[in-house]
């Protein structure tokens, strides 16, 4: 019986697999994090210790699990490669999942969508993107919330699309004014939006963007324990006070 037990022991070994990013992230007790520090307000600044929301968030996982952040500057073009290539543990760079990249890496659950949003005066009676119909919405010109907005329209009749105002604030002007129905907005813009017009609140993103860490293709524990992280941060409203501080304009 104990020879028996032994065997299906060893047989449950050889099947769990080896998690070596994190055998070596808690041996260091570092996270080697990369980001590419050219896309405020995301991250930004010294390449050694950028700033923005997610270097914050980076600080707040690191907190988490125990570990000292060490950043690790990448262009934009090789933040898959270095955890290919082992030269970091985690990539938290404004990054949304790349389907062709899921045979390579392993993508965090999100922690922010990036995505355009729709934006409408918080006592419209609008609830969700079926509701437009019959209703106006306007975008700047060429923007990606005007993208956005057209892609809806295709997919909903009966929408009326806008795409006259030069700018994202003459879009939101007249809003404000109550001249259009709903204004569409590029992601950033609009949660910046939403963070100084209380008046307003976001249906739900016509084009969701969803922000995930990347994390090696063998790194299954840490990315339940960064999932497990960020599910705190979310329940703690930890992740909502990085939208509130990254995303309100400079005074």
């Amino acid at each position: 019986m104990a020879l028996a037990g032994a065997g299906s022991f060893v047989g449950f070994a050889r099947r769990t697999p080896v998690d070596r990013t994190w055998e070596r992230v808690t041996a260091s007790r570092t996270l080697r994090v990369a980001v590419d520090p050219t896309y405020p307000p995301f991250e930004s600044g010294a390449q050694d210790n950028p700033v923005g929301l997610d270097a914050d968030l980076a600080h707040l996982l690191g907190q988490r699990l125990g570990m000292t952040v060490v950043f690790v500057p990448t262009p934009f073009d090789s933040l898959y490669d270095v955890l290919r290539t082992g030269a970091a543990d985690a990539t938290i760079s404004a990054l949304t999942v790349r389907p062709e990249e899921r045979s390579q890496v392993r993508y965090s659950t999100p922690y922010l969508d990036a995505g355009a949003r729709i934006l409408v005066p918080a006592g419209s009676p609008i609830a969700s993107l079926a509701d437009l119909r019959g209703h106006t919405i306007g975008a700047e010109l060429g923007s990606d919330g005007d993208l956005a907005a057209r892609s809806l329209a295709r997919r909903e009749a009966g929408l009326r699309l806008d795409s006259s105002f030069d700018t994202g604030d003459a879009a939101l002007a007249a809003l404000l004014a109550g001249r259009i129905d709903a204004a569409s907005f590029d992601g950033v813009a609009a949660l910046t939006i939403l963070n100084t017009h209380p008046e307003l609140r976001a249906l739900p993103s016509p084009d969701p963007a969803p922000l995930v860490v990347a994390m090696p293709k063998d790194a299954a524990v840490l990315q339940g324990r960064v999932d497990a992280a960020l599910a705190d941060l979310r329940a703690s409203g930890a992740l909502d006070d990085l939208d509130h501080r990254w995303f309100r304009p400079s005074p």
